[in-house]
């Protein structure tokens, strides 16, 4: 994520909260992460996505983060998240995936990305994180 200039530290803060609660609860907690690994030393890490069942529902999921390193942008590794994502929502009985972005133009890739996988706008709030700065929801159903 330090890698991603339009994260700044509020977001890397609550993402390592979310990866911290993985790796200390593991199967006992609803967030879950998957990683995309490079082929060598030079890449590690591709990228990831993070989420969780939605709580008090019975089969919708938030999408929390899905990251992809710059230096692998357009090779694919969103989509393989994206798809890794919706097999494991499937695989335990989930229906929806939820998320939400800002309208901001740093965030214009994140838009096209989830709309490519078939996610629908489904919502949105004026001024939500801060004047002009929009929240826009998205869900797809899987």
């Amino acid at each position: 994520m330090r890698s991603v200039d339009n994260f700044g530290e509020p977001e890397l803060e609550v993402a390592l909260e979310l990866i911290d609660e993985v790796l200390a609860r593991g199967e006992h907690t609803s967030y879950r992460v998957l990683v995309a690994a490079g082929a060598g030393e030079d890449e590690p890490i591709l990228g990831y996505v993070c989420f969780g069942a939605t709580p008090m529902t019975e089969t919708t999921f938030d999408l929390y983060w899905i990251v992809v390193a710059p230096l692998a942008r357009g090779r694919g590794v969103g989509r393989a998240l994206c798809d890794a994502l919706d097999l494991h929502v499937r695989d335990v009985g989930g229906k929806n995936i939820r998320v939400e972005t800002s309208s901001q133009t740093e965030y214009e890739a994140a838009t096209r990305l989830y709309q490519r996988q078939g996610f629908r706008e489904c919502g949105r709030i004026a001024d939500f994180y801060r004047e002009g700065d929009d929240l826009i929801t998205f869900v797809k159903r899987v």
